[in-house]
């Protein structure tokens, strides 16, 4: 009974939620839907707690996706959406400080490259590996 009270507090959020992607992920009617988590809460009830899933793609890979559709669909959004928006923020700041006045003139490549390497600057470059790179490239001067 835990499981059936604690559904129907998330009620309003499970009909939020459907709602919001039943157009762009041709999800089932509400009523199914709901159905279709009160079984899947069993499923997980009776598995035994060394075979739960921990993360949301062992949930994904546990999902039946055949006897779950609906649940399969929600948890591959989950999988999808980021759980912050530091990546998106972090590649504006760092657009915003490439992009100055002296930089202005600069093309997409070169900008998109100096921005790849102030996002992710952990990664390590060699000389060796940029000389590789370049040597990749046609380097005949038109006149």
């Amino acid at each position: 009974m835990l499981f059936k009270n604690e559904l129907d507090n998330n009620n309003n959020n499970i009909l939020q939620l459907i709602d919001f992607y039943k157009d762009s992920d041709n999800l089932s009617e509400p009523d199914i839907v709901i159905a279709e988590i009160k079984m899947w809460k069993n499923v997980l009830k009776r598995t035994e707690e060394d075979q739960k899933p921990k993360t949301v793609i062992q949930f994904l890979q546990f999902c039946d996706e055949d006897l779950f559709p609906n649940i399969y669909k929600l948890i591959k959004i989950l999988c999808l959406l980021p759980v912050t928006t530091c990546t998106s923020e972090r590649s504006f700041s760092s657009l915003k400080n490439l992009k100055t006045y002296l930089r202005n003139t600069v093309s997409e490549d070169r900008l998109n490259g100096l921005a790849m390497l102030n996002i992710h600057r952990n990664e390590i470059l060699t000389p060796d590996d940029i000389i590789e790179e370049l040597v990749k490239k046609s380097r005949t001067l038109k006149f």
